[in-house]
């Protein structure tokens, strides 16, 4: 399920996110349910160097309840003019469960484009039996969110 956001800047300081494809944020959450998605990587696209080193923070929440903060900083090259790269993320695994939020400081002017590349996980992902789920049932789905 693609999901590449399109941000619109107002004047009154207004930020919206619409997706390229009409895959509604709600269509996301509401997969949630019975869908999580391990992030593989992600692809920071920006007008300049200046907003790829801002970084933004992943929130989540760990299985006791407690919101655990990380920091991502993609690294590139002050003195060169890198617009947009791929990345791994610092913490070895970030799930998108439906709890999963990132923040980021996003400068004046800018426009920002974040693709992270997934795998989509069920409950039927951990069965020995393969059956309906196991037999790449979800292989058609692509893993760009």
């Amino acid at each position: 399920m693609p999901y590449t956001p399109t941000i619109q800047n107002y004047p009154s300081g207004i930020v919206s996110i619409a997706s390229l494809d009409s895959t509604s944020y709600n269509m996301i959450l509401n997969s949630m349910g019975s869908h999580s998605y391990l992030v593989k990587k992600g692809y920071l696209k920006t007008e300049s160097n200046s907003q790829i080193l801002e970084g933004f923070e992943v929130f989540e929440y760990d299985s006791n309840g407690n919101q655990l903060i990380y920091s991502e900083k993609p690294l590139i090259d002050p003195k060169q003019s890198q617009k947009s790269l791929f990345f791994k993320f610092n913490k070895e695994s970030v799930v998108l469960n439906g709890n999963t939020s990132f923040n980021m400081n996003i400068l004046p002017n800018e426009k920002v484009f974040l693709v992270l590349y997934t795998y989509t996980i069920s409950n039927g992902s951990f069965l020995n039996d393969k059956g309906l789920l196991g037999d790449g049932f979800f292989n058609e789905y692509r893993d760009e969110l």
